[in-house]
């Protein structure tokens, strides 16, 4: 028995440490370039279409090897040099060095590839809307106090393993490094940054260790109005600390921010939602217009990181619709609405279906403030109250807009039993997303219609929008 253990752990590692030559073929998910090797499918980061590479294998699990460039042999596109002075350590703007009409190309064949492995119709994936702000085009980013490879206190963004070659640690943090200039929020934000980063200095500030419970601060977020300008930030601790924030919020202000927000989470998770969250300067929101839309936007709403983009995708979403005002349109993991409340000026009525009580909750108060009577929210988890009988069914169009593991296949079944006129499908993974069409096709749905659309210049991640009709 134990010499049959040995042989099957020495097979399973067995790639694992060599160094291959290939040449990469594909773009799949998360900017992995796919390559063959003696009849193994390589996933490869850093290595693009058409290039020749030296990489090694790093890891390999369920039958999936992942290896890391070692040297570039031949380029199949150019790089360029990337403007931002933290490229070769930032793990955020992986795609910088590459110029953005390639990058678009990138994203179509990453798209493409995972309809192809999923036996779909690849031909009907259409070029990518790109964004015409390649910069300066997030209204949010979330910066992290932690401590820097040297140990010391630090307020960025993570250090990148691949580009820096330090090794990941199971259970470790990565080290995060100082940004002094983001590339991708504005000149305002970044002028925000870096008073915060001084005043948590001053006053001696520590990184908050979910693990020992030591340290104080854990993040700082700083929200942006594209059209409002208006600017918000959050600072997250994980303990009590009026007299260490009172000083940094004061900092914080003088840079005629709207508002700051001091938010308490003590959890494992710095995703986890506050134990307590008060606006102690100013504000405890500011004002956007999104698609002609008037919202109020607190910490904690979520909206897509391109304003300008995001109106592209509602636009596509609404035309994919095909509403000529008597339809019944449902809207599931509607988030706060918004493409609710533009569906819901071309259409008899728009339910819209999410399970988090606070956007629900930012929905409704919405949907009041721009004076739109015939949309109305559900707060609970779909599959739930499908099970229940309390969604509006049937609908005459159902709309789907998922996190990134997509939707369950129940939802998929009900939709398909539905029989709505249309579906369409907005997807932030198009690795899920491909998966539930396979549900949808085996409902009697067929794609029609497939638009990615870039929100995220400079990274591998891009949104589809999809319309599904009866076969």
């Amino acid at each position: 028995m134990a010499s049959r253990t040995f042989s099957k752990h020495r097979r399973k590692k067995r790639w694992v440490g060599q160094e291959v030559e290939v040449s990469v073929s594909d773009m799949a998910p998360g900017g992995w370039g796919v390559a063959a090797y003696k009849g193994q499918r390589l996933y490869v980061t850093g290595a693009l279409p058409g290039d020749r590479v030296t990489a090694r294998v790093v890891r390999q699990e369920r039958g999936r090897l992942e290896a890391c460039v070692e040297q570039i042999l031949s380029e199949g596109l150019k790089r360029v040099a990337p403007r931002c002075e933290h490229f070769f350590v930032c793990g955020g703007c992986l795609w910088q060095h590459i110029d953005y009409p390639d990058q678009l190309r990138l994203k179509k064949a990453m798209v493409a590839f995972c309809f192809r492995e999923a036996g779909l119709d690849a031909t009907c994936v259409a070029d990518v809307i790109g964004s015409e702000a390649i910069y300066f085009y997030r209204n949010k980013m979330d910066f992290t106090f932690g401590r820097s490879g040297t140990g010391q206190p630090a307020l960025g963004l993570f250090e990148s393993a691949e580009k820096t070659g330090r090794r990941k640690k199971r259970g470790k943090m990565p080290p995060v490094f100082d940004v002094t200039q983001c590339w991708l929020q504005s000149d305002a934000a970044n002028r925000v940054v870096a008073k915060a980063r001084n005043a948590l200095r001053d006053a001696g500030s520590q990184p908050f260790d979910p693990e020992t419970r030591s340290g104080t601060v854990r993040s700082l977020v700083v929200r942006e109005g594209a059209f409002s300008g208006q600017m918000l930030v959050q600072v997250t601790t994980g303990s009590d600390c009026a007299e260490e924030m009172g000083p940094v919020a004061d900092a914080i202000a003088a840079e005629g921010v709207e508002g700051v927000v001091w938010s308490v989470n003590a959890r494992r998770s710095k995703n986890a939602a506050p134990r307590s969250q008060v606006a102690i300067r100013g504000a405890a929101q500011i004002c956007e217009e999104i698609s002609g839309l008037k919202l109020g936007v607190s910490a904690s709403t979520f909206l897509q990181v391109n304003t300008r983009q995001a109106e592209k995708l509602y636009e596509i979403a609404l035309d994919f619709a095909g509403l000529d005002g008597t339809e019944r349109v449902l809207d599931l993991y509607c988030g706060t609405g918004i493409l609710s409340m533009v569906l819901a000026r071309e259409s008899r009525e728009v339910t819209g279906v999410e399970i988090h009580p606070q956007a629900v909750a930012d929905a409704k108060q919405n949907a009041v403030r721009n004076r739109i009577e015939n949309c109305h929210f559900l707060c609970g988890d779909v599959l739930e109250l499908l099970d229940k009988g309390e969604l509006d069914f049937p609908p005459d169009v159902v709309i789907v807009n998922p996190p990134r593991a997509g939707v369950f296949r129940r939802v998929v079944e009900a939709i398909c039993e539905a029989k709505p006129k249309r579906v369409v499908y907005v997807s932030c993974n198009p690795e899920t997303l491909v998966r539930d069409l396979v549900l949808f096709q085996q409902g009697g749905f067929q794609a029609d219609r497939v638009q990615p659309v870039d929100l995220f210049p400079h990274t591998p991640h891009c949104e589809v929008v999809v319309q599904l009709r009866p076969c």
